[in-house]
């Protein structure tokens, strides 16, 4: 009679903070979400960032230049609940140029985003998926909504009047 042998599974410790959350020494979507995104993730959030940047940096990847994010944030799975805690970020493009515009017309040293990462189809690499941030939420934004709401109020009741 044959026996069958367990395969063994070797459960590697993350490194924790003080809090409690897993260590990461850059924080990106595909860290958060894990290895395994595919096209059957198109139209999941697959990570929610939120932090405060104080400075950019750019590296020389495989795929070319990359803007990447110093300061202190957090990011969480929204499926498994895990959340992750770094000094760096890596996020989609499409936030990338609009966080460096934003943070070049501060007046702070600093910027608070908190923003969304989900999966979009794409035809413009071998995976077919891309990666797309929400518009950041920013003071600045926020600032804008206000004033847009604003105006938008004093126009309508001006013609309404």
């Amino acid at each position: 009679m044959a026996t069958k042998t367990a395969k063994k599974t070797v459960a590697t410790k993350r490194p924790t903070s003080e809090d409690g959350y897993i260590l990461l020494k850059s924080m990106t979507p595909k860290a958060i979400w894990g290895d395994n995104v595919t096209t059957k993730d198109i139209g999941k959030v697959i990570a929610n960032i939120s932090g405060v940047i104080e400075d950019y940096f750019t590296v020389n990847t495989k795929y070319g230049e990359s803007v990447g994010f110093k300061g202190f944030f957090l990011g969480q799975n929204p499926e498994s609940g895990e959340v992750f805690e770094s000094n760096a970020v890596f996020l989609p493009a499409n936030a990338t140029e609009q966080i460096q515009n934003q943070l070049a017309d501060s007046e702070d040293d600093t910027l608070k985003i908190k923003l969304g990462v989900s999966v979009q189809e794409s035809d413009k690499n071998a995976s077919g998926i891309a990666y797309i941030c929400d518009l950041p939420e920013t003071e600045a934004r926020k600032s804008a909504k206000l004033l847009a709401k604003e105006a938008f109020k004093s126009e309508f009741l001006a013609l309404k009047g």
